[in-house]
C-alpha cells in the first residue's frame, strides 16, 4: 500500500506522526510528576487511568472517524481539524513548560518563604511568623491546583490532537481532497505565508531555547525543574513548534484555495498514471465564496462546493475495500 501520488497536503502523514510522539512523552511526564507529588497508590491509579483512556481512544479511532467525517472528504472538516490540531499542539507545549518549571511562582514575582518548623514554638505566633507559615501553604496549594490543571490540559490536548486529525485525514473515505499544485504551500515558488509562518515559529523556537539557557543559568542550583526543562522539554517543544508550522501552512492553503479536486484512492503509485481517470481525479470543485466576489460563473467541468452532485457509488462505504482504509 502506498500513499497517493500527490499527497493531500505537504505534511501528510509525516509531521502528524511526529507530533503523535508527544502523547507518549506526556504520559511519561505525568507519571514522573505523579510519583513526585502523590502517594504511590494514587500515582499508580493516575498512571493506569491515563493508559486506559489512551487505549480507548486508539482502539476506537475507526468508529470515531465514522462519526466525525463524511464518506466524501469535506474542506470544512479539514479546516476545522487543522485549527483543532494547532490549538492542541500549543496547549500541549504550554503544559510541558508549566510542568517542568514546576510552577515556580517566584518567576511571576510572587515571593516564596522558607518553611522551617524549628523556629516555631508552642506559643502565640507573631504577625510575621504567621505570614511565613501561611504563605508557603498557599504556595503549595496553588502548585497542586496548577499541576492538576496542567495534567488535565495535557491529557485533553493529546486526545484532541488525535480526534482533530480524524476529519483532516483521508482515511475511511471514498473520495479525498487534493489541492492544486499552485495552492500547496511547499510546491513551486516560495510563498509569502510560508515565510511569515516560518519566521514566526522560528522566533518562538529561539525564544524557548534562549530564555531557557538564560533562566537556567541565572537561577540557583536548587531549581532542578529548570535544568530538567532545558535537558528534555525544549526538544519536545521544538517538535511541537515544527508541527504547528506545518499545520498553519496547510490551514492557510485550505482557506485561500479557490478550487480543489476530489480523487479516488489508488493502491499503487503507478496506477495514478496508468489507470483512468489519470491521477484519480473524479470531480473538480470550485469554492463558491471566491466566485461571489468576482460574480463569475462556475468554470466548465467544475461544480460549486455548496451544490456538489456526487454519484451514489461514491456515497456507499465498503469496509472490505482495502484502498480506502489506509491513513494518509
Amino acid at each position: 500500500m502506498v500513499y497517493p501520488y500527490f499527497p493531500v497536503l505537504t505534511h501528510q502523514p509525516r509531521f502528524f506522526h511526529s507530533a503523535l510522539v508527544t502523547p507518549v512523552y506526556g504520559e511519561k511526564a505525568v507519571v514522573d510528576y505523579s510519583f513526585e507529588y502523590y502517594a504511590p497508590a494514587t500515582a499508580n491509579m493516575i498512571m493506569l487511568g491515563s493508559l486506559f483512556i489512551y487505549a480507548i481512544v486508539l482502539l476506537n479511532c475507526r468508529n470515531l472517524a465514522k462519526l466525525v467525517k463524511p464518506v466524501v472528504q469535506n474542506m470544512t472538516h479539514m479546516i476545522v481539524g487543522l485549527f483543532g490540531m494547532i490549538l492542541s499542539v500549543w496547549s500541549m507545549m504550554a503544559s510541558f513548560i508549566m510542568m517542568d518549571f514546576k510552577f515556580d511562582l517566584a518567576l511571576c514575582g510572587i515571593p516564596t518563604f522558607d518553611f522551617r518548623f524549628s523556629k516555631f514554638r508552642i506559643r502565640a505566633l507573631t504577625h510575621r511568623e504567621g505570614r511565613e507559615l501561611i504563605c508557603p501553604c498557599i504556595h503549595i496549594y496553588l502548585l497542586t491546583i496548577l499541576f492538576q490543571l496542567c495534567t488535565i490540559m495535557l491529557y485533553t490536548s493529546s486526545i484532541a490532537l488525535c480526534i482533530c486529525y480524524l476529519p483532516f485525514c483521508s482515511a475511511l473515505t471514498t473520495l479525498y481532497i487534493r489541492l492544486p499544485a499552485e495552492n500547496m504551500s511547499f510546491s513551486g515558488v516560495v510563498k509569502f505565508h510560508v515565510v511569515f509562518f516560518s519566521l514566526l515559529h522560528l522566533g518562538v523556537a529561539v525564544a524557548v531555547v534562549y530564555l531557557t539557557v538564560i533562566v537556567s543559568g541565572s537561577r540557583g542550583p536548587s531549581y532542578r525543574g529548570l535544568d530538567t526543562f532545558f535537558q528534555k522539554t525544549w526538544l519536545i517543544c521544538l517538535l511541537l513548534i515544527g508541527s504547528s508550522f506545518i499545520f498553519c501552512c496547510d490551514a492557510w492553503s485550505c482557506i485561500v484555495t479557490g478550487s480543489y479536486m476530489l480523487c479516488e484512492h489508488r493502491e499503487e503509485k503507478y496506477e495514478m498514471r496508468t489507470k483512468n481517470p489519470i491521477d484519480g481525479i473524479i470531480y473538480n470543485v470550485a469554492v463558491r465564496r471566491f466566485f461571489k466576489k468576482s460574480k463569475q460563473t462556475c468554470p466548465d467541468g467544475f461544480q460549486f462546493d455548496d451544490y456538489l452532485i456526487v454519484e451514489d457509488k461514491w456515497l456507499m462505504y465498503d469496509a472490505t475495500d482495502v484502498k480506502i482504509c489506509f491513513w494518509t
